[in-house]
C-alpha cells in the first residue's frame, strides 16, 4: 500500500481531488470540450428520466407511450410479476365516453397505471399489485359498473 501510494503513476482518487479535477477543467477547457461536457450532462440526465419512468412500479404511466417510440417503450418494459387488470367492455358508441371515464378515476386513484390494449370491443387497464390498489381497482369496476359499463377486474402474474 505505501509503495503504490508513493508510486510516481499513482493517482489519488477522492472526492476532494475530483472536486479538484473538475473546477480545474472548467477553468482550462477549450470550447469543444465544454460543449462535449455539456451534451453527455445533457444525454444523462434524459437517459435518468427514462430508467426512472421504467423503474419500480414496473407498469409503465399511461402516457408513457406518448413520449418514446414503441422501440424503446418495450425495451425498457419489464412486466411486474404480479398486477390487476380491469377489463372494460366497449363498442363504438361508448368507447369515447367509456375512456373517459375510465382515465378521470384511474387517474385519480393511481400515480401509474399501464393501458395494456385496446382491443376492439374492450380496453384493458394495468396497475402493479398490492392490497390498496385491489380495493382501489374494485372501486373503480363498481364506479363503472354503476354508470352501465361492463367491466370485470382479476389479477394477472407474469406474462401471459
Amino acid at each position: 500500500m505505501v509503495k503504490e501510494a508513493i508510486d510516481a503513476d499513482h493517482e489519488i482518487d477522492n472526492p476532494v481531488t475530483f472536486s479538484r479535477g473538475k473546477v480545474q477543467f472548467d477553468q482550462t477547457a477549450t470550447d469543444n470540450e465544454k460543449i462535449m461536457q455539456d451534451q453527455m450532462a445533457t444525454l444523462s440526465a434524459r437517459l435518468a428520466v427514462i430508467e426512472d419512468l421504467a423503474s419500480t412500479p414496473k407498469v409503465r404511466p399511461h402516457n408513457f407511450k406518448n413520449r418514446f417510440s414503441e422501440d424503446v417503450v418495450r425495451a425498457l418494459m419489464v412486466p411486474p410479476s404480479k398486477t390487476i387488470e380491469l377489463t372494460l367492455s366497449i363498442n363504438a358508441l361508448t368507447e369515447q365516453q367509456a375512456m373517459s371515464q375510465a382515465e378521470r378515476l384511474l387517474s385519480s386513484s393511481f400515480e401509474r397505471y399501464t393501458t395494456v390494449s385496446l382491443a376492439e370491443g374492450a380496453i384493458v387497464y394495468s396497475v402493479e399489485f398490492n392490497q390498496l390498489n385491489m380495493m382501489r381497482m374494485r372501486d373503480i369496476g363498481d364506479t363503472l359498473k354503476g354508470m352501465g359499463f361492463e367491466i370485470a377486474v382479476r389479477t394477472r402474474t407474469g406474462r401471459q
